[in-house]
């Protein structure tokens, strides 16, 4: 009898053990959202973007379509008209980003950063060759506060991209976003955040 419970119980564990393992491997992951700066990291809670449409970023007609996402660990806080009225936390990050084309929505993939700094002096043709058909943003920057999740951040100095790349994935509105970026002040911001996006269209 004692043999008898003991097999049992043997089978039972192993059953247990089988079954607790293939949770495991079939299990998803936890996304996560956290970007680090300056040797401390930050977990980015909230995120909007506001859908511009389309725009010509060089020439006469419309070449890209505008999408400019903010995120930050704290709150975005609207006016009643649905514009950003403030941004409260320790930290905020804003890219404007150009997906190349006007049909087919948004893209997802890489954009990399292009320096826009002299534009003016360049033909039509240099400026097609330049940014026809590129995933791209020329302006993004993060602004930091005082460590408290509440300060606004409306009056915080801007530190901008100077090189570095966005990877975009995901379907509107629940977008992911990794973030490979080199400011000017020669430090890095990187990271990732996961999840859904307020979406506006201006």
């Amino acid at each position: 009898m004692k043999n008898n419970t003991k097999n049992l119980l043997a089978a039972l564990m192993l059953c247990l053990t089988f079954f607790a393992c293939k949770k495991d491997k079939n299990e998803t992951p936890v996304a996560t959202s956290i970007v680090a700066y300056n040797n401390a990291n930050f977990t980015l809670a909230e995120g909007a973007i506001f859908d511009y449409g389309a725009s010509a970023v060089y020439g006469s007609i419309n070449t890209h379509i505008n999408y400019d996402f903010y995120l930050t660990d704290g709150k975005i806080e609207y006016s009643t008209t649905g514009e950003i009225s403030d941004i409260k936390g320790k930290i905020a990050v804003y890219a404007e980003l150009f997906s190349a084309g006007i049909t087919g929505g948004f893209k997802t993939g890489t954009y990399n950063y292009i320096d826009e700094t002299g534009d003016a002096n360049l033909t039509a043709a240099q400026l097609k060759t330049k940014y026809e058909n590129k995933q791209f943003f020329s302006y993004g920057f993060i602004v930091v506060g005082n460590d408290n999740i509440n300060t606004s951040l409306g009056n915080a100095a801007e530190i901008e991209v100077k090189s570095g790349t966005i990877k975009v994935n995901g379907v509107s509105p629940n977008y992911s976003l990794e973030f490979d970026l080199l400011l000017t002040n020669d430090k890095t911001f990187k990271g990732t955040y996961n999840g859904k996006f307020t979406l506006t269209v201006d």
